[in-house]
């Protein structure tokens, strides 16, 4: 039996490659919108007393993530900046559900048009009609073979030059729970993904409503050397929470100190593998796995596994996985 994760199954999911991958119906991340924003407080802060007096002006609060209307981000990013986006219809009726549904085709994925990243795929329009909540939504069309990464760009002054400039931290592969970095990528699938989240963090700075410096997380689907734009969000998020254990500074950290227009080192300093779970884990037996730490949260339990390369790290999460089977 073999028991190493694919990594490079539909949306990074890690899971053992001994059964075929089936991408869930349902994957929505783990946690209350009041204990998320708790986990990020928490992080923030630590971050915060990290730097200490310098940073005496920004508050946990001020770290928090600031998401957008999807509907309005795939409009700028496709409409307006010409990146690729998948085929996406917006539905805030029953009609608008079934008309948006003919337009994509099927199957296809329902994703709030605002709050946190989830999706239901549906085969038939009755499972739709069956799943949706009411609330507006983008009915998107499923990219076969497409995985989901999010790329951080750190906004902040270049000490070399005094003028504001762009960073970008590793690919995080991931789904809504789980998450690899860096994410394994052709050359030209990290130069189009470069290129679409730098375009729509400059039109985000040139708009009224200008976030300026900061850590912007850029979610994109990737499908070979292909990428189309997702999502986006001001700060960091909780997949993003890998980087606690895999780069110098974490996504905390980089965003508190690109606001305070400090130097910023972007520097991967090991490849890992993470898993967000709400499950019990056996914390005695999976700290007995070589680099493996686990962390009671506000979400629920962070496991996550560093190694010389990813796949080995995810291996390692997977071994976790099964002794709490």
């Amino acid at each position: 039996m073999n028991d190493t994760p694919d990594i490079h199954g539909t949306r990074g999911r890690l899971v053992r490659d001994d059964a075929p991958y089936v991408a869930p119906e349902h994957d929505a991340p783990v946690g209350s919108d009041e204990a998320v924003r708790a986990l990020h407080d928490h992080e923030a802060a630590e971050a915060l007393a990290h730097l200490g007096e310098i940073a005496a002006g920004l508050t946990p609060a001020s770290l928090r993530p600031v998401s957008f209307n999807r509907a309005d981000s795939r409009w700028l990013a496709g409409e307006t900046l010409g990146s690729p986006v998948v085929k996406t219809r917006t539905a805030s009726t029953p009609q608008e559900l079934r008309e948006a549904l003919n337009s994509v085709g099927l199957p296809a994925r329902l994703i709030p048009a605002e709050g946190p990243y989830s999706y239901y795929e549906v085969a038939k329009a009755e499972e739709a009609e069956a799943q949706w909540d009411g609330r507006p939504t983008l009915v998107e069309s499923v990219l076969e073979g497409a995985e989901l990464i999010t790329l951080q760009v750190v906004r902040s002054v270049d000490p070399t030059t005094g003028e504001d400039a762009s960073w970008f931290a590793e690919p995080i592969g991931h789904d809504v729970s789980q998450a690899v970095q860096p994410m394994p990528m052709s050359d030209s699938a990290r130069d189009s993904a470069r290129s679409i989240a730098v375009r729509i963090v400059q039109s985000m700075n040139e708009s009224a409503q200008s976030f300026g410096r900061g850590l912007y997380s850029v979610t994109m689907l990737v499908a070979g050397d292909r990428c189309y734009f997702e999502d986006v969000v001001y700060g960091p998020r909780r997949i993003g929470l890998i980087t606690l254990y895999t780069q110098r500074y974490s996504q905390y950290e980089l965003h508190a100190r690109a606001k305070l227009g400090l130097p910023v080192d972007v520097t991967l300093m090991t490849p890992g593998a993470a898993m967000i779970t709400e499950r019990p884990v056996r914390v005695k037996e999976a700290l007995g796995v070589d680099e493996v730490d686990v962390r009671a949260c506000e979400i629920g339990n962070l496991i996550v596994a560093t190694s010389a390369t990813v796949e080995d790290a995810a291996v390692r999460i997977a071994e976790v996985e099964r002794q709490a089977m």
